[in-house]
């Protein structure tokens, strides 16, 4: 296949490597030339880690339209907080008859797009989908190298509505074997899982945050911190059940994505920190994106979507509020609105019927 990706950084960069080694002819897009630059001049990405994979890259270049020219798939790689922008950007090199997929979508990002799309007049036969998480735990090392370690067994994509899931899972798994079908983008949205890992974490760790030479997975996950992650999660889970929406447990997702079996969730995360996660840093601290984008983009859309149900999330809603104030920033007002996501004011039932 001809595959875009629009994204550059630790996502982007490790699906380079996986499919341009697969064989597909791959595209390169960010929008700052200092991350593109030297991935153009190497024409290659490497990975290393789970995997040992190098794959060529025909472009990598800051012009959007030349990226996605021709491409049989369109992977957004971004953090949450940039899927408006490429959204809007796309709107103005889409023809019409393009797939694209979110990788991953966070909690209501096809949502925002769709929105955003609408408001720009983007045609409603373009392809939009999301999938629950990125097919890889990784990290860029530098300019064309990536730490990749650990590889996802299996994770979901939905399409917005749900009648098109099965014709992007088709052209999607030419890429990725482990990709199977979500019954919408409200299981994708609620199945992300980041949201419960990592906010409560850097919250109950703050001072260590600050400190820089922290290893998030293996100092951070203490007994008294994952009691609060598992009081976090059944808030979570809660609320999808509440919305009809299919969830499992952040130890059953582990279990699912990395075949890390544990006797409860303590030793799940154990076994995660010391094999997918080990040495994995926390380079920019509370401001990073463990804290900027899981909080505004994952946990307050969360807890939205939990009241329109008659959810309470008193956890979720701590979590928040502490990180809030430890940056310095009002992540309620920040965060994804049920307006962003083009369900405002809708009943539960009308939210279901909007994603089908």
């Amino acid at each position: 296949m001809r595959v875009a990706i629009l994204g550059s950084g630790n996502g982007g960069q490790s699906t380079a490597a996986r499919l341009g080694h697969a064989g597909h002819s791959v595209r390169l897009y960010d929008r700052f030339s200092e991350v593109v630059e030297p991935l153009s001049s190497l024409g290659r990405v490497r990975a290393s880690g789970a995997i040992e994979e190098t794959g060529p890259i025909e472009m990598a270049t800051t012009d959007m339209g030349r990226a996605i020219s021709g491409a049989d798939l369109i992977l957004v790689s971004v953090p949450g907080f940039a899927h408006r922008y490429i959204a809007s950007e796309l709107a103005a090199v889409l023809d019409g008859d393009e797939t694209v997929v979110l990788h991953p979508g966070g909690f209501g990002g096809a949502l925002d797009v769709r929105r955003t799309w609408s408001d720009l007049g983007v045609p409603s036969r373009v392809r939009l989908a999301e999938t629950n998480t990125l097919a890889y735990a990784c990290r860029v090392v530098e300019p064309g190298t990536v730490h990749v370690g650990g590889v996802k067994k299996v994770f979901s994509v939905a399409a917005l509505g749900a009648s098109k899931t099965q014709e992007v899972l088709e052209l999607l798994a030419q890429a990725f074997p482990n990709v199977e079908a979500a019954t919408s983008v409200l299981e994708t949205s609620f199945d992300n899982i980041n949201p419960v890992a990592h906010p409560v974490v850097a919250v109950l760790n703050a001072g260590s945050m600050d400190g820089g030479a922290f290893d998030f997975y293996a100092d951070g996950l203490t007994p008294s911190v994952v009691r609060a992650m598992e009081a976090l999660d059944a808030e979570r889970m809660e609320a999808g059940q509440a919305l009809g929406v299919p969830v499992r447990s952040h130890q059953a997702w582990l279990e699912r994505s990395y075949g890390i079996v544990g006797s409860d969730t303590m030793e799940t995360e154990r076994k995660l920190a010391s094999n997918v996660m080990r040495g994995i840093g926390v380079p920019d601290g509370m401001r990073g994106r463990y804290v900027t984008e899981d909080v505004p983009l994952g946990l307050v859309p969360m807890t939205r979507m939990a009241r329109l149900v008659g959810v309470s999330t008193p956890v979720i809603d701590a979590v928040i509020t502490l990180a809030g104030a430890a940056t310095g920033r009002d992540y309620r007002s920040e965060g994804r609105s049920l307006e962003d996501m083009g369900i405002d004011g809708m009943t539960p039932e009308e939210i279901r019927g909007a994603t089908d």
